[in-house]
């Protein structure tokens, strides 16, 4: 089936996902044209000493095996980097599945061969995800795999998954753990190979993204401690049993969320009468629960319009159902059908939440946001209000900023012209 891909930078891909891993390094073996998506992605993150590539060509298939072929290109690969990387990720590709490639022999002769380098199993197989995890969820578990269960830290919580820092003036869970004398620990904190081995000494795991809550419950599984899913919910109900269960699993006790949730309430009726009856459009990149941002604004006032999105996640059923119920007016857009491609756009004067909403808009006022943005509970209320706030406030260069991966890094292409 034919799909559009609108001009837009997306969440982060495989190669941004990897890089997060300290003096980590990826190998990927495949055919070039396979190749080019993610050599891009690392000369746009400026990560090209990070990057490897063993291509595979039709006369290899032929001449060799790919067990063989694999292990001596890694090889080489490694033999040609100045110093052994503490970490490897071999990325195998959708030839591999189609050949029968062992797998376990490969990365049993390359751990052979470099006791020194922790080498993940990863995967650029797109056309096995419609029979299980995707490349982007077996990478979040494969990426973990290196930690081992060290001396336990009391009072320390890895919150771990999700591909943007959380911080605690916008996120109730690191706010809350923190005032009550919690260490937080998370992936962009460290610094070096050390500090990621260290993540190990975590008491608890929590995760908010849903492609990680497979990922970070088998690793705290593997080490054995305690692990909580907490999706970024953003009605009262969900975000006050998350944080009991969080207190109850923790040890903290009871959690007073009333202030909090009295000054979101507030924050958002502040914004609502600033952005008056503008249109609202949101788009499912900007956060793992777009019907649930839909039916927030909505329940408060904000003259939501249109979702854009092609499928609804699990987490988000009970929004989606909601607002069809009781959001009159609210429309649902697909993005990839190929007659998104000549549809027409907005007048421009709508406020988008999230790139591809900005896009299909055609608008300047628009919060440039991707997975939630490491919001969550009250405090990521409050932020989001003052992100549309913002975006009301002050034009951005949609054509410029759009195209830019994973938020804000350059791109390899000219800026495209839509019209």
């Amino acid at each position: 089936m034919l799909e559009f891909n609108a001009p837009v930078h997306g969440t982060w891909n495989i190669v941004h996902i990897g890089m997060a891993v300290p003096e980590s390094h990826q190998i990927y073996v495949c055919a070039v044209n396979c190749m080019r998506g993610v050599v891009m992605t690392a000369l746009e993150m400026g990560a090209r000493d990070r990057f490897s590539c063993v291509t595979i060509e039709e006369k290899d298939m032929f001449s060799d095996n790919l067990e063989t072929l694999t292990i001596e290109g890694v090889c080489e690969v490694i033999e040609k980097l100045d110093k052994h990387p503490r970490n490897i990720m071999v990325f195998t590709v959708c030839v591999h599945a189609f050949m029968g490639a062992n797998l376990k022999k490969i990365y049993d002769e390359l751990s052979k061969r470099y006791p020194d380098i922790d080498f993940c199993r990863c995967y650029m197989d797109p056309i096995m995800q419609k029979n299980g995890p995707s490349p982007d969820m077996k990478l979040r578990y494969a990426m973990f795999e290196p930690l081992v269960p060290l001396d336990i830290k009391r009072n320390t919580v890895a919150l771990l998954g999700c591909d943007l820092k959380m911080e605690r003036e916008q996120n109730d869970i690191v706010a809350c753990l923190e005032d009550n004398g919690f260490t937080v620990m998370q992936l962009q904190d460290c610094k070096d190979y050390d500090d990621y081995l260290s993540l190990g000494s975590a008491e608890y795991f929590i995760t908010t993204y849903p492609n990680a809550e497979r990922a970070i419950g088998r690793t705290a599984k593997r080490l054995g401690r305690k692990f909580m899913y907490m999706p970024a919910h953003l009605d009262d109900e969900h975000i006050k049993n998350e944080l009991k269960e969080l207190a109850d699993m923790t040890g903290i006790g009871d959690v007073d969320v009333g202030n909090g949730a009295i000054a979101a309430k507030t924050e958002l009726k502040r914004v609502r009468e600033l952005v008056g009856d503008t249109e609202i459009a949101i788009d499912y990149i900007a956060h793992t629960e777009p019907c649930g941002v839909a039916r927030l604004l909505f329940e408060n006032g904000f003259n939501v319009k249109r979702i854009y999105l092609d499928a609804v996640a699990a987490d988000d059923k009970d929004n989606e159902k909601w607002i069809r119920e009781n959001g009159s007016g609210i429309e649902f857009i697909p993005t990839i059908t190929p007659e998104t491609r000549v549809a027409k756009k907005g007048d421009g004067r709508a406020l988008a939440i999230g790139p591809k909403a900005a896009w299909a808009e055609d608008t300047k006022h628009f919060v440039n946001i991707i997975e939630g943005g490491g919001l969550f509970g009250y405090r990521g209320i409050i932020a989001l209000a003052r992100l549309i706030e913002d975006a009301y406030i002050n034009e951005k260069n949609t054509r410029d900023i759009v195209p830019r991966k994973a938020v804000g890094l350059m791109s390899c292409c000219s800026t495209p012209d839509w019209r």
